[in-house]
């Protein structure tokens, strides 16, 4: 079983706030082959101390959770590999497959990129693969993450103001478009952002296939019915 943790769980688990502490939660993971699941964004949040200046102490807490059973999740990814799977359904005719939309990696580093692109650093002037890096730790991924451009820490403070912007603009409109009707435009869209060589003409079609099930495609459909939903709060 894979345990999703949110960035207050792991916090506490950290600070020792937990109703168990993380050599006994580990043991309980290995007991029953059960893994935690870490994505960028917890650790992000997690390592939130770095922005002032608390390098030790992300380490400590960063290491401290790597004796955990665990597996990373690319949380970017899932839209673009729920395109591909519908993609594939739609043409070949057949029932649409959760098990092919897979973005977990055994590394940090292999859940990061939107594309599933390798990663790599620079070290004493030369381009290293991360890939080749034996036991690269995920408290040196977000360190390097870091130093590179510490603007990752604030994601959602730099994209507040647009999500604002769209917001307003949807609540603006006297007549908006029911959320199926949209959904040809949203899908449109999507396969642009994701870099998927889709005929024009077909998007209407493929729009209709995945909004004809709750089954197909659903991180897709569950963002956009919930960006839908804070626009009528």
């Amino acid at each position: 079983m894979l345990i999703y943790l949110d960035s207050s769980n792991l916090i506490d688990l950290c600070q020792g706030k937990a109703c168990i502490n993380l050599s006994n939660f580990a043991e309980w993971l290995e007991r029953r082959s059960h893994k935690a699941v870490f994505s960028l964004q917890t650790l992000i949040e997690l390592s939130d101390p770095l922005r002032i200046g608390n390098i030790l102490e992300v380490r400590k807490d960063l290491n401290s959770l790597e004796q955990l059973p665990h597996i990373f999740v690319n949380e970017g990814r899932i839209c673009q590999l729920e395109l591909y799977e519908a993609i594939k359904a739609l043409d070949e005719g057949r029932k649409y497959r959760f098990e092919a939309v897979c973005s977990f990696s055994s590394r940090l580093d292999g859940a990061l990129d939107l594309f599933g692109e390798p990663q790599n650093i620079v070290e004493a002037g030369s381009i290293v693969p991360t890939a080749a890096i034996v036991n690269y730790r995920m408290s040196e991924c977000i360190l390097d993450l870091w130093r590179r451009d510490p603007l990752i820490f604030d994601v959602q403070r730099r994209h507040e103001a647009d999500w604002k912007r769209v917001i307003e603009a949807d609540r603006a409109l006297e007549k908006p478009p029911s959320l199926e009707g949209n959904f040809v435009k949203k899908m449109a869209g999507d396969l642009r952002s994701h870099r998927i060589s889709f005929p024009p003409e077909r998007v209407e079609e493929l729009a209709g296939f995945v909004y004809g099930s709750p089954e197909r495609c659903p991180g897709i459909r569950l963002q956009y019915e919930t960006q839908h939903q804070f626009r009528l709060d």
